[in-house]
């Protein structure tokens, strides 16, 4: 186990611990919500549930999230965690694994049956615990299948929920949906893996651009290349661009678009921004394109 990271937001300490020592973790907390990110630009799926520690009493809630290599399993404790060992518990597999470890969802399983265990910091605070699991350690799981092949998930917790006259108790809390009744009641989760799309790549050729401005190039009355009736340079009859007048000192922002044939945005790409700065007898222009 490795402590990665400690952050203090508002009043709340949140305190993150993982079983891969080598993850990044960056989370981010207000009260009584979680928001989860982690060494990876994106995740391709993300499901929140209730994590129950009664059948009416909340105990926190679980995320469940992927991306093209692993399935992330985050417990939060509204309270913390008991000082127990193994108070952190994940389950992962398919459908047929899944019913053959819980009699088809009538039996939860022991401590000894869950894959991943670990024991989080205990105490009266705040605290979130991720679990990483490749997908290639899921039996059966094929990735070709994602968004069509549900992965089911049991995470259990030992957390701390309040008695309502500030002290505190022990309850066993599940993150799930789905409730299994009983006098051993428990839940559980079926999570379906988003795929991850590859971005499109481009393809880009070169345009002139101009900055959108007060003055067009050809006359005022030209029919054909000033649609918006802007007041014209008369510098040419056809060719298309604009100009800005600046009289004052300041910072003026301006669009910059390209492909902009007889003056029609209709036609154009927006392509970035144009900043004057104007002082005195100096003028600082700088662009910002897109690409």
């Amino acid at each position: 186990m490795s402590l990665v990271r400690e952050d203090i937001f508002e009043n709340y300490s949140l305190k993150t611990d993982n079983i891969e020592t080598d993850a990044i973790l960056n989370n981010a907390m207000t009260a009584r919500s979680l928001v989860t990110e982690t060494g990876v630009d994106n995740y391709c799926g993300k499901m929140v549930y209730w994590l129950e520690a009664t059948p009416t009493l909340s105990g926190g809630n679980t995320t469940v999230a992927n991306n093209a290599n692993n399935l992330y399993v985050t417990i939060y404790a509204y309270d913390g965690f008991q000082e127990v060992e193994n108070n952190v518990k994940v389950w992962v597999g398919l459908n047929s694994a899944f019913n053959d470890l819980t009699n088809s969802g009538t039996v939860r399983p022991t401590e000894d049956q869950y894959q991943y265990k670990a024991t989080a910091p205990s105490g009266n605070f705040e605290y979130s615990y991720t679990v990483i699991i490749p997908l290639v350690d899921i039996d059966g799981y094929d990735p070709g299948q994602c968004s069509s092949q549900y992965i089911y998930v049991i995470a259990n917790a030992e957390v701390l929920v309040p008695n309502g006259d500030g002290t505190f108790r022990g309850e066993s809390a599940y993150g799930g949906y789905i409730e299994v009744p009983g006098d051993a009641w428990w839940y559980y989760l079926k999570y379906l893996p988003e795929c991850c799309v590859e971005p499109p790549e481009y393809e880009y050729t070169s345009e002139t651009a101009f900055s959108y401005g007060t003055h067009v190039f050809v006359a005022t009355n030209s029919k054909k290349a000033n649609p918006e009736w802007l007041l014209g340079l008369g510098l040419t009859k056809n060719r298309w661009g604009w100009a800005i007048n600046l009289t004052e000192d300041g910072e003026y922002t301006y669009k910059v678009y390209a492909g902009a044939g007889l003056n029609r945005l209709s036609r154009a790409t927006e392509v970035g921004e144009m900043t004057v700065t104007l002082s005195g007898s100096s003028v600082l222009v700088e662009y910002n394109l897109y690409k």
